[in-house]
Order: C-alpha cells, then sequence, then structure tokens
C-alpha cells in the first residue's frame, strides 16, 4: 500500500499565540471520560467478538509498521458491511482503544494532559460526527490519526502536530518503503535493529495552530518527553523541510529551522510523488509560479534530531 504523506500550509499568520492555545486541556475527570466510554460502547451495537480483534491488532507494539498502515489490517472487517454499520465499527474500536489506554497507557506530565484531552474529543467526536468521518477511503483521513491517538501509539504534543513512536531507517535511500513490513523485515535482516525514535506528523484538525511560537512550544514538550525515554531522537519527513520550500514560503522555514539550527540532519529523501506534489503546489502561488517556471520540483527531505543534541537545545534554553 502506498503510504500518503498528508500536509497542509496554513495562511501565515504572524500575529502573537496566545498561551491558552499552547496546551489542550479538559475538564472532564477521568471517571467521567471511562463512564461515557462504557455508556458510548453499549450503544455502538456491535460484534464485541471483533472489534476486540481489531483492538489486539493496535495494540501490539510494532514498532516497524507506520500507523497509518495498521488500519489496512482490519479494513477486510468492514469491506462488505454498509456504510452506517462500518461507521460505528470504527467507533467501536475507537472508544476500546481509548477505554484501554486510559486504563494502562497514559502518559506523564504535559503529555498527559494532552493525551487526556485528545481522548476526551475522541470519545465527543464518536458521538456528533457523521458516520461519513468513520470511513477509511478517502484522502487525508483523521480516523487512521484519531486510531493511532486513542491507541497510546501516537501523542499529541501541541500545536498542530503529533509524534508516534517508531523505528526508522533516517537516511534510507531514495523511494526505500520503509512502512511495508516486508521492507521492514528486510532492513530488520541485512542492518538489525533500526534506532527508534518519535516521528513527528502533522495534525490537520489543529492546522490553525501552525505557527512558529506553537511549533516551539511542541518541540519543547517532546523534548521533555523524550527525557524520559531512552529513544535516539526526533525523525521528520515531509516536502515542508525542502530549503528550496524555505526559500520560496519563508513563513513556514520555521519547521526545518528549529531542529537544523540545533544539532538535526537534513538529508534528500526522494522526489514527491504526484499527491505529495499536489499537496506542495497547493496555496502557495509563489511555488507554483516556480513549478511551472521549470525552478522547482516538489523534493521530500527529512531530519534526524539526535537525543543528545535536543537535550542540549532544551537545557540552553534558545
Amino acid at each position: 500500500m502506498p503510504r500518503r504523506v498528508y500536509n497542509h500550509e496554513p495562511m501565515a499568520d504572524s500575529r502573537p499565540t496566545s498561551p491558552r492555545h499552547k496546551i489542550l486541556t479538559t475538564n472532564k475527570p477521568i471517571q467521567t471520560l471511562e463512564a461515557q466510554l462504557q455508556s458510548a460502547l453499549t450503544a455502538a451495537q456491535v460484534d464485541p467478538t471483533t472489534v476486540e480483534r481489531c483492538v489486539k491488532q493496535w495494540l501490539i507494539k510494532d514498532r516497524y509498521v507506520h500507523h497509518e498502515y495498521v488500519p489496512q489490517l482490519h479494513a477486510q472487517t468492514t469491506a462488505d458491511l454498509p456504510p452506517d454499520a462500518a461507521a460505528n465499527f470504527h467507533r467501536a474500536v475507537l472508544l476500546s482503544l481509548s477505554r484501554h489506554t486510559l486504563a494502562h497507557g497514559l502518559a506523564a506530565g504535559t503529555m498527559r494532559t494532552l493525551q487526556l484531552a485528545e481522548i476526551s474529543r475522541i470519545v465527543d467526536d464518536c458521538a456528533r460526527q457523521p458516520d461519513a468521518y468513520f470511513q477509511l477511503n478517502k484522502k487525508r483521513n483523521p480516523l487512521e490519526k484519531d486510531l493511532s491517538l486513542s491507541a497510546g501509539r501516537s501523542l499529541v504534543i501541541g500545536g498542530a502536530w503529533m509524534v508516534e513512536q517508531r523505528c526508522v531507517n533516517p537516511y534510507p535511500s531514495s523511494h526505500t518503503r520503509l512502512w511495508q513490513p516486508r521492507r521492514m523485515q528486510m532492513l530488520r535482516h541485512v542492518f538489525g535493529r533500526q534506532p527508534e525514535c518519535f516521528v513527528v506528523h502533522t495534525l490537520e484538525r489543529r492546522i490553525r495552530h501552525f505557527k512558529a511560537a506553537e511549533h516551539e512550544q511542541a518541540m519543547r514538550n517532546l523534548a521533555q518527553h523524550l527525557a524520559t525515554t531512552s529513544l535516539a531522537g526526533v525523525y521528520r519527513e515531509s516536502w515542508f523541510l525542502d530549503p528550496e520550500v524555505s526559500r520560496l514560503s519563508p513563513s513556514i522555514a520555521f519547521l526545518a529551522a528549529l531542529p537544523v539550527e540545533n544539532g538535526a540532519q537534513l538529508k534528500f529523501k526522494q522526489d514527491a510523488d504526484a499527491d505529495m506534489s499536489a499537496d506542495a503546489l497547493d496555496k502557495s502561488p509563489q511555488r507554483k509560479a516556480a513549478y511551472n517556471a521549470g525552478d522547482y520540483t516538489p523534493r521530500i527531505y527529512a531530519y534526524f534530531w539526535p537525543r543528545k543534541a535536543v537535550l542540549n537545545w532544551l537545557l540552553s534554553g534558545n
């Protein structure tokens, strides 16, 4: 299955960020969330055995599998279901995963606050979102990331970003599809264990918080959390990180500038495919004009920010 890369560029906004936007919070106590979860699960009316089987697939912590691949492992379960039944199935999976995370998988500190707020939002969405929200067959699908967040495979770090904990080859050769399990098995055999990192992704639903100040705070939240783990560092890949994008669209240069100026290693990974290229040209007359003139070709760059460099940046207070 080809991996989809979802990237959006918001409108430039130089207004100062209000502190209340930096940390998501929820006023619901855990007991209230648990009761709400149980009530919603009962209302979903789906086969609990099938739901439990899919939940177990999510809870297998294979650090080599990308979070967008996992929903396809149970796509056959809903292939023959009518849309309303498939939506209720996915609601039940989300709610079951959220209940498990509340009981066994909450982080600590700021990350716990962010995680509780996201679980609360997911539970509320199961009641208020239409059935179409819970389908997997559309681009920029919020359900894939909701499943990963409810399972604790991913964590919101603030602003418009989340991370998943996954083993990666920081600088693979061009067009190496690391998210395909067979390729990962080959890499493990040839190279041994790849470093386990926090892999950064954009949260489209919070794109209004796609700002430099909130990005810096999100990275600080992540650095603090990294200090409590033994992970190797932080990894990201995107057309956002292309130096040409920073030149053509300086309003989003902060995405690469902060890590690279503080010890991250940025390298070219591969040319962008058709979907990625469309995203790179969207909402930017400058990039589109440069592309039409032959002066810009969308490319995917990746950075690896080693653990020591991340923690040094955090301690420096810069």
